[in-house]
């Protein structure tokens, strides 16, 4: 029932959990599709040493992350095609929850569980998984306002028949994976699982750490909407066909959520004209959060950068 595509790139380090995490799953209709993309290190070589029949490995030159999922997705030989990232894991139960929720909602044709992060990677993450998990169909722009990691390309499954009607995955420096859960949530229905069944490992140079990186302010002031992220730029070029999309809550719920981290961001780096010029290109209607933060901006720096001083202490303290 399952392809599983795991992109790989100079992960020798990890690759060996994340293979095993799968060969491990209690649900066992799967193949492992594993896309080496022109790694330099021995990580293709440790996945070649495993000897399981249903493990394949694909090499192909330095591409990207984008490319190599697709690679793995044009490989696969079944209905759904489910992603692990090179440096994270499953717990035992993904695949048999990421079915019950295509079981539950047979229309839907992206699915995602949920995920525990941790700090230390050499960790095994055990979690109790008796409690009855909440599967829903979920609007992704309104949860991803929320939470932008609501799916992730470490807990998701894609129908392979939305590849063939919206392409494959893009390949920019950052956002490539949300670009493309916009994509299909635009055309199609979205379940989600409140269970446990996936590990995101930081400090492991993932593509999480790089967004959160790329996501900081800039030398390069963002002055166009279409500049902020790749999910809104493509929400914005389909709006120009479209132009009734900008007049979904929920599109611009999400637009307005990706303004407000970005000037949130820009406040913790004290630029405080990037946050003015962000504020003014927020769509209507702005939340609260957004119009407080615009309007602050507009006062003198030193008031803004005090109330920031006092926010961070604030949230040092209650974290104790």
């Amino acid at each position: 029932m399952f392809s599983v595509v795991i992109p790989l790139y100079n992960k020798e380090q990890y690759i060996c959990r994340a293979v095993d995490s799968v060969l491990n799953q209690t649900y066992e209709q799967f193949e492992l599709i594993v896309v080496d993309d022109g790694s330099t290190d021995r990580s293709a070589e440790l996945v070649e040493n495993i000897k399981d029949d249903r493990v394949r490995v694909i090499r192909q030159d330095n591409q990207g992350e984008g490319p190599a999922r697709n690679s793995g997705v044009l490989a696969a030989s079944n209905h759904w095609v489910a992603f692990l990232d090179a440096d994270d894991a499953w717990l035992p139960d993904h695949l048999r929850e990421i079915s019950n929720i295509i079981n539950r909602f047979d229309k839907v044709a992206m699915v995602s569980t949920s995920c525990i992060e941790t700090n230390d990677s050499s960790k095994k993450v055990n979690i109790d998984n008796n409690l009855d998990a909440n599967i829903r169909v979920i609007n992704y722009f309104i949860e991803a306002a929320k939470d932008i990691g609501i799916v992730n390309s470490t807990s998701v499954a894609i129908k392979k028949e939305v590849f063939e009607e919206v392409g494959g995955f893009s390949n920019f420096r950052a956002g490539t994976d949300l670009e493309y859960w916009a994509r299909v949530a635009l055309k199609y229905s979205v379940a989600k699982s409140n269970r446990i069944t996936c590990c995101y490992y930081r400090n492991t140079g993932g593509v999480m750490e790089e967004l959160s990186r790329i996501s900081h302010p800039t030398e390069h002031m963002i002055q166009r909407l279409n500049d902020l992220s790749p999910s809104v730029s493509y929400l914005l070029s389909v709006a120009k066909k479209q132009p009734n999309i900008l007049k979904r809550h929920d599109v611009v719920t999400y637009i307005n959520s990706r303004l407000y981290s970005a000037m949130r961001q820009s406040l913790y780096a004290k630029h405080i004209e990037e946050i003015r010029m962000l504020y003014a290109l927020c769509l209507k209607p702005s939340s609260l959060n957004m119009h407080l933060l615009g309007s602050a901006a507009k006062l003198h720096p030193a008031v803004l950068l005090s109330a920031r001083h006092f926010s961070l202490k604030f949230k040092r303290l209650i974290n104790r």
